[in-house]
């Protein structure tokens, strides 16, 4: 058999593919083979390998091709059953009888050109435009000796521009409504990150005022507590905002409302959890704030 596959692997390289030798457990007979994924083995390398036995690695029962750009966009699609690669070649006949194909010990494998640079998985079988294929005569672990059934031709491999259309591998996918508005989306996030100014207009929720012109400072108080932690400064905008429109406003609303609280004389809101409150402390800053803002934009004080 070193012979024999010499002189194969003489013939595959005249065809511009990159060849290494396989030993019996289906991987690379080499202690590195990934030089020649980007550059093909010497005339003399084949020799040393298939007929003197230097630099391999045990015994050689085959020889594989590298597939990519090093072996001129060599692409072969691995039809993992007899089933898959029948109902293939029903749906495309004239492909089925032009592109060169190998029986394998459970499928086909079916050669042609294309720069598909990645391997595709598919549930049976593979597109591969990376990695290798076992080529004739090279033998299983099984025993099956891999054979041409549609014979390689002395010419160029054929070409195959789209897989998909060819049926060759799954025509991809449209995107859904939902990927779309997440690519449209991420597409304006680029472009104003990109020195593009966005400007966005957000419609405020209007705040709770009173509801009655007499509402009193206390009822507003009780209203605008905050209920939960992260409230406060939500609670101070909302109660600054009715407490203008309180009749009689009182010259002091922080000592004569808020440090009720203070001196203890009115009892905590019973839905506000007690472990979270610290009310009375809350009180004196929400009037505070709210002093600060009534102050600075009514001027009433």
């Amino acid at each position: 058999m070193k012979r024999e596959f010499y002189n194969a692997a003489n013939k595959y390289a005249k065809h511009g593919w990159s060849i290494i030798p396989i030993g019996r457990d289906k991987k690379p007979a080499l202690r590195t083979w990934k030089g020649f994924q980007s550059k093909r083995p010497t005339d003399k390398q084949l020799r040393q390998w298939f007929l003197d036995g230097q630099g391999v690695r045990g015994q050689v029962t085959g020889l594989a091709a590298v597939c990519g750009d090093v072996s001129g966009d060599l692409v072969v699609r691995d039809f993992d059953s007899m089933e898959a690669y029948q109902a293939w070649a029903k749906a495309y006949p004239k492909l089925a009888a032009k592109l060169p194909t190998v029986q394998t010990a459970r499928g086909r494998h079916v050669y042609f050109r294309n720069g598909h640079s990645r391997i595709e998985v598919m549930n049976d079988g593979e597109l591969r435009g990376k990695g290798y294929v076992l080529l004739p005569p090279s033998i299983h672990p099984t025993g099956v000796l891999y054979d041409w059934i549609v014979p390689l031709s002395n010419g160029p491999l054929p070409e195959v521009p789209d897989p998909a259309v060819a049926g060759l591998i799954a025509p991809k996918k449209s995107p859904s409504s939902r990927e779309t508005q997440k690519t449209q989306k991420t597409q304006e996030n680029t472009e104003n990150s990109s020195g593009k100014e966005k400007r966005v207009t957000v419609k405020s929720p209007a705040p709770p005022g009173a509801r009655d012109s007499g509402e009193s400072l206390d009822s507003i108080i009780d209203r605008t507590i905050p209920r939960s932690k992260g409230c406060r400064h939500r609670g101070c905008s909302d109660s600054a905002v009715p407490s203008k429109q309180c009749p009689n406003m009182p010259t002091s609303p922080q000592r004569n409302s808020a440090q009720s609280y203070n001196d203890g004389t009115r009892q905590p809101c019973r839905s506000f959890p007690q472990s979270h409150l610290k009310k009375r402390s809350w009180i004196s800053t929400m009037h505070g704030k709210a002093l600060n803002m009534l102050r600075e934009n009514h001027r009433w004080i």
